[in-house]
């Protein structure tokens, strides 16, 4: 029996994160990921701070009966990490443009899109041998490698001056007659961005443990700057699985299937570290292969396997530098930070012949769990088995489109969250929602140079939050919604309020004056994707709450929904064409009234109303497919001008009866 569980879970950034790797001049500069020894550091101080009596990580001091109740001596009692309970995986982001939320990993080097082709190759070089377009290499892609992307993550800087905090000063540096602090830029991942985590241990009673320290985690933060108010993460979809051998040996199956030829590939997804001796190497010799194979089998199934060393056939790799803190010396004024070590990059990749597949399928299994190398329980050295492509230029075909409906069903993944607002005016006010819109809208220009990392697009990114439920109350308080159509865009809360604040104390015009006003703002909710369930029948009553500047029949209505979906999670409805003409033939009644939206001189038609229709003709996948329109259009709306509270409408099944 397998002593051996995984946490996995989802990582939000709560405020801006910083996960130091070195500096370019005065910029400290952040990964792009959450490295395993910087969540390795922040639960082990959870469980020090919760569970250790004495609060030391030197546990030879302690009692004996002190260690065996300890959850951080029984999971980190070995400092040189080869014989550590627990180990813990690299931490890269979600990606949700697919309408769900897909684990992302280093791309592999010779994974490249050709944009003459519209195909992904392997290929090292970068000219496409078939049309002669460049290769682009993204940073990014998921473990089956259907897609890549560049780094899916706006990184910008925050800039401050250096402060002595010992002797009570600043450094300064003079401008002819005026002085100005010196500058201390820090490179930082903004609010809003989703990671996934992956924890693998042992030991029965550490569950309890490691539960409580990630909601202690929580509550402390994690990285740089915690005490400037960085760091603050959350945790979701918390799950703790039981591997068994089963597991193992179905994972084994699957490598061995696609071993070809008695050739297997290894990528790399994060950086190893190998040594040798005194010496680091740049390559993952066979006989070092071999080894931790065995070793990694010995550890999960306890027991031996033999293993003939395979044969290096090939391998394209990159080096780099690593290094960070210890936890271990963190109580000594000099030697905390670790040295520095020369390891090999992610996305490299190994080329091996090998003799027993079946052995050798097992040990990759295991070593897939536990990664080769040093610091392996700190994430470092973690490896994925690869299908060998053989010849470099074989073209590697895009997966399967799957189904618009699959797509859909995922966006019930993404998380939405909203916030209340009330503007408490000083004089009664005509200002409408709209205005109030482009007033902050006219914020990000004043201020782009300061803000840009928050627009790609000023004019094109607004559409990723929505201005909802607004309503002017006693004339001199406005009450709204803002609700988030995209987690990524969770940062703009900030800036929002930032602007709103701004106009607030410098006033907005009302008429021939300028009006003042205070900003209260409501607690953050939740809300996501579900479909319309039409157990009941099939009429379906819509209710405009707001004005719909659009057409209104049955088909315009699902058409946009669908486009609405695509502009913001890139899911595309191939289904959409099949039920078009059906759509089409359905009578629809209605009690609309005709409605003018008057904006910048121009006239917008639309309708207030609703209107009642009834499906015919559906198999249950059309049927589902639109259930899943007609829900995600109450959290998007339909038609246009649905960011400041247009096209919002309630949907209501009407009884067969």
């Amino acid at each position: 029996m397998i002593d051996l569980k995984e946490i996995t879970a989802v990582i939000e950034a709560k405020s801006p994160l910083h996960f130091g790797r070195g500096r370019f001049g005065v910029i400290k500069r952040t990964h792009e990921c959450i490295p395993g020894s910087i969540i390795r550091g922040a639960i082990g101080t959870a469980l020090i701070s919760l569970y250790c009596k004495n609060e030391t990580v030197d546990h030879d001091q302690c009692e004996e009966e002190l260690r065996k109740e300890c959850p951080y001596y029984l999971l980190f009692q070995d400092r040189s990490c080869e014989n550590s309970k627990i180990h813990f995986k690299f931490s890269y982001p979600l990606s949700i443009e697919d309408g769900g939320k897909t684990k992302l990993r280093p791309t592999p080097f010779d994974f490249k899109y050709c944009e003459g082709c519209k195909n992904y190759y392997r290929e090292r070089e970068n000219k496409c041998k078939r049309c002669g377009s460049n290769l682009t290499f993204l940073k990014f892609s998921p473990f089956d490698l259907s897609f890549s992307t560049s780094i899916p993550i706006q990184k910008y800087e925050i800039g401050r001056t250096a402060i002595d905090r010992e002797g009570g000063g600043h450094a300064e540096v003079e401008y002819g007659e005026e002085r100005a602090g010196t500058l201390h830029v820090m490179e930082v991942i903004p609010r809003g961005n989703l990671f996934w985590l992956s924890i693998f241990f042992s030991g029965g009673d550490s569950e309890r443990p490691l539960l409580n320290s990630i909601k202690f985690v929580e509550d402390e933060g994690i990285g740089g700057g915690k005490n400037r108010g960085f760091g603050k993460i959350s945790f979701s979809e918390v799950k703790i699985r039981e591997i068994r051998e089963n597991d193992v040996l179905k994972r084994a199956e699957e490598i061995a299937n696609k071993i070809k030829s008695d050739k297997l590939r290894i990528d790399l997804t994060s950086p190893a570290i190998i040594k040798l001796g005194d010496k680091t190497l740049s390559r993952i010799t066979p006989d070092y292969l071999t080894e931790y194979a065995k070793n990694s089998y010995s550890k999960i199934f306890e027991e031996k396997i033999e293993l003939d060393a395979p044969k290096l056939l090939d391998l394209y790799a990159r080096v780099e530098t690593v290094t960070g803190w210890s936890l271990e010396d963190s109580n000594l004024i000099e030697g905390r930070r670790k040295d520095v070590y020369t390891a090999i990059s992610p996305g490299s990749f190994f080329n091996y012949e090998v003799k027993g597949v079946e052995n050798w399928a097992k040990a990759l299994a295991c070593l897939e769990i536990l990664g080769i190398g040093e610091w392996r329980s700190h994430g470092y050295g973690s490896i994925v088995f690869s299908e060998n492509p053989g010849n470099n230029e074989k073209k590697i075909a895009p997966p399967e489109k799957r189904k618009g409906l699959q797509r859909f069903r995922k966006l019930k993944e993404v998380p939405i969250s909203s916030f209340g607002v009330s503007l408490r005016f000083e004089k009664p006010i005509k200002r409408d929602i709209d205005s109030l819109r482009g007033v902050i809208r006219g914020f990000t220009g004043k201020h782009e140079r300061e803000l840009k990392w928050l627009y790609e697009n000023p004019r094109k990114g607004t559409k990723y939050y929505r201005f909802v439920e607004h309503e002017l109350v006693a004339a001199k308080i406005l009450e709204f919604k803002i609700r988030f159509l995209h987690p990524k865009f969770v940062r703009f809360r900030d800036f929002i309020l930032k602007g709103l604040d701004y106009f607030g104390k410098e006033g907005i015009l009302n008429g021939d004056e300028k009006v003042k006003f205070n900003v209260m703002v409501g607690k953050e909710g939740k809300e996501g994707y579900k479909p319309l369930k039409l157990d009941k029948g099939d009429c379906i009553e819509l209710k405009f709450k707001t004005p719909v500047l659009y057409d209104v029949d049955p088909w315009s209505i699902l058409r946009g929904i669908g486009s609405k979906i695509y502009q913001l999670y890139k899911v595309e409805l191939p289904e959409m064409e099949e039920i078009k003409e059906k759509v089409k033939e359905w009578k629809f009644e209605h009690n609309l009234s005709k409605y003018v939206f008057r904006r910048k001189g121009n006239e917008y038609w639309g309708w207030r109303g609703g209107i009642k229709f009834e499906m015919n003709n559906l198999s249950r996948g059309e049927k589902e497919l639109i259930e899943w329109l007609l829900g995600a259009g109450r959290i998007t709306g339909i038609g246009k001008f649905t960011t400041i509270g247009f096209g919002d409408y309630e949907a209501q099944v009407l009884s067969e009866e």
